[in-house]
């Protein structure tokens, strides 16, 4: 409830990578999970039921995600099991 969390992953060697999400629950429209470039542009913001999916197509080794809730309802996050890369 009402947080803000933030975690990077790097993939060494990938010139572009998505990640796969086995769970993912939020809150419709109010608590989101945004992508990040290293740069710090953002590349998609995601929210509600996401189960079994793929993020966009991110270019180059790195992406930062930022996990931010309001107070109201409370999903049960996300998992970020594995990546695919080239």
């Amino acid at each position: 409830s009402k947080t803000k969390e933030t975690f990077e992953i790097q993939v060494p060697g990938a010139k572009e990578f998505v990640i796969y999400f086995s769970r993912f629950e939020t809150e419709k429209n109010y608590d989101t999970l945004s992508l990040l470039d290293k740069n710090g542009a953002v590349l998609a913001k995601m929210s509600g039921s996401n189960n079994d999916t793929f993020s966009v197509n991110i270019t180059g080794n790195y992406v930062k995600l930022v996990l931010q809730s309001d107070e109201s309802v409370e999903g049960y996050g996300f998992e970020a099991t594995k990546v695919h890369f080239r």
